[in-house]
């Protein structure tokens, strides 16, 4: 079930020896499918913001972002599977600064981010 998924990345943070603290937010929307995502701050103050909307009786996740930064929060990369650039040949993608697809994904993060706000 969706529960045992949490638990299992949960586990993997406490565990995971670089890890300062993290955050996490749990959607359960049935027994078999739901949103987890946070932010993650290791030692160096690096930080990864993650989500992911997973079926756990499916292998792939449904939905995923995960975005890296530095300690000063500029971000050395991102994957994500959303469909908003697929025509962009390594959809789902990789991103870094240096790309376009990077510049497009940040608009459409920030923008995500703030009418998820409103």
């Amino acid at each position: 079930m969706i529960e045992a998924y949490f638990e299992e990345v949960e586990g993997v943070l406490q565990d995971f020896p670089n890890i300062c603290s993290y955050t996490l937010t749990k959607r359960i929307y049935n027994l078999q499918q739901g949103y987890i995502g946070g932010t993650i701050t290791f030692d160096a103050g690096w930080r990864l913001e993650f989500m992911e909307v997973k079926d756990a009786e499916v292998a792939e996740k449904l939905k995923y972002r995960y975005q890296f930064m530095d300690e000063a929060h500029e971000p050395v990369f991102r994957y994500d599977n959303t469909p908003h650039h697929p025509e962009i040949q390594t959809f789902p993608h990789t991103s870094t600064p240096s790309t376009r697809s990077w510049r497009a994904a940040s608009q459409h993060y920030a923008m995500s981010r703030w009418r998820s706000r409103s």
